[in-house]
């Protein structure tokens, strides 16, 4: 991986986190690691743990970031929000989410995912 591509998910990351604040979302974690996965960021809307999955592309010309979101990653997601609700005792709701960060399109939130 590039210095580039790490530079554009940092910068995909922080602008997903600041969409979501402007809804209401509250940070809990970010780039949260468990085994061999990790979380690009862990929010609180209410009373919802939500897990959410950043995809970041300068363009749609190769597809919508979305759809860049393999089953093999959200199973690891799945399996990395395990740990953390076991590290955390978090008995409550949870949702897994896409925050699609698009150049062309801006920011683009997909609700419950799972």
């Amino acid at each position: 991986m590039t210095f580039s591509k790490v530079a554009i998910g940092k910068e995909a990351e922080l602008k997903a986190a600041h969409f979501l604040q402007q809804k209401g979302y509250v940070l809990q974690a970010s780039n949260y690691r468990y085994g061999k996965g990790e979380i690009d960021l862990i929010m609180k809307h209410g009373e919802i743990l939500v897990f959410v999955e950043v995809k970041a592309r300068k363009n749609d010309q190769y597809g919508y970031p979305e759809q860049w979101v393999s089953r093999k990653k959200l199973d690891m997601i799945y399996q990395t929000a395990e740990g953390y609700m076991m590290q955390h005792k978090w008995k409550g709701r949870i949702r897994f989410d896409i925050l699609a960060v698009s150049g062309e399109s801006g920011c683009y939130h997909l609700e419950d995912i799972s």
